[in-house]
């Protein structure tokens, strides 16, 4: 019997979902035992430290920042700023490169716009309203696209 209580407690330390969950839902605080395995799942990490431990949490930002979604997350739930270690991954998502240059940094984003001019939709949102004009690196997917028509009026309001 005490071999099962073993092998469950450490599987209960050592696996993330149940860690986090554990932590969220039946202790309602922070499993100090659980955390290494927590910190290794850039999700379970992120939404620990947004309702476990309401800031940031350094220990977990490296595999955070692993993740475009987290990451981006973690910048404007937790640090309410940039997030410099999680931008390598979220210059690497159109989406949330997009909402990472309009919600964070309130404007242009040079790193990011690779990815952004790969997707018309974040292309045309990023030109209309973070760029608030051209973006030329974009404007062959954007006029291949639904948003054809809806960028020429914004490239005719801009002038």
């Amino acid at each position: 019997m005490k071999k099962e209580t073993n092998k469950f407690q450490t599987k209960f330390i050592k696996d993330p979902c149940i860690a986090y969950n554990y932590a969220v839902n039946i202790l309602r605080k922070r499993f100090p035992e659980g955390e290494k395995a927590i910190a290794k799942d850039p999700e379970y990490a992120f939404e620990y430290a947004f309702h476990i431990i309401k800031g940031r949490w350094p220990e977990a930002e490296p595999t955070i920042a692993k993740n475009a979604v987290n990451a981006y997350f973690y910048a404007r739930e937790i640090i309410n700023d940039r997030f410099p270690e999680g931008e390598l991954a979220i210059a690497k998502d159109p989406e949330y490169a997009y909402y990472y240059a309009l919600d964070i940094i309130k404007g242009p984003w040079v790193k990011g716009e690779q990815a952004i001019a790969r997707n018309p939709w974040c292309s045309y949102y990023y030109a209309r309203y973070v760029i608030k004009g051209r973006f030329p690196e974009a404007e062959k997917i954007i006029l291949n696209s639904k948003y054809k028509n809806k960028y020429k009026k914004l490239l005719t309001f801009a002038e």
